[in-house]
């Protein structure tokens, strides 16, 4: 999966890390945390719809929004729809559901460093304010392994392959273009 997602898991990582940086107030921070939340909710109600949860036992506990929901209530700010549609990634079945899911349990890696970056930009601290890029806490790389190992468990086809690759690079993709659209409004 990593080696057929990196172009389009690059190409979203710079805009996520530019957006990190350009952080230096609280406002800013909110401005982000509203950026994920309104996409990962999004593509969550989609793979609420479709997904198997024989292959993915403990999906409920890799839910985001409920993270990014508790980080907007810290920060006395709430998410309003955006005028703006999402342009999400196709959803439709279980095969799509692993893929999307591979991007945002990939999202929880690389997140404490994450958290203490923006921790010292915003003086929140890191317990406060940042459970979402907190992610597991001291379980995330645990949690990724166990998801890991839960797709490497599912027998594919190499047709059933190429749809959860390519339900990754969409929304990848789809979250890159939500980026580029929030920055030109």
């Amino acid at each position: 999966m990593r080696i057929h997602t990196k172009i389009n898991h690059q190409k979203l990582e710079k805009k996520i890390i530019a957006a990190i940086k350009g952080i230096d107030n609280i406002q800013g921070y909110t401005d982000l945390l509203t950026l994920f939340a309104a996409y990962f909710g999004a593509v969550e109600k989609l793979v609420d719809e479709s997904i198997n949860l024989s292959c993915i036992p403990d999906y409920l506990q890799r839910r985001k929004v409920a993270a990014l929901t508790a980080d907007m209530n810290f920060l006395n700010t709430q998410l309003i729809p955006p005028a703006t549609p999402i342009i999400l990634p196709d959803i439709e079945n279980n095969l799509q559901c692993l893929g999307a899911m591979y991007v945002m349990e990939g999202s929880t890696l690389g997140g404490a460093t994450i958290a203490r970056l923006i921790a010292s930009k915003t003086n929140l601290l890191t317990e406060d304010g940042l459970a979402f890029f907190n992610g597991y806490g001291a379980d995330t790389m645990p949690m990724w392994q166990t998801f890991k190992n839960q797709l490497d468990s599912i027998l594919l086809s190499p047709e059933d392959e190429y749809v959860v690759i390519d339900s990754a690079n969409e929304t990848f993709a789809r979250f890159s273009d939500w980026i580029d659209l929030c920055n030109s409004n």
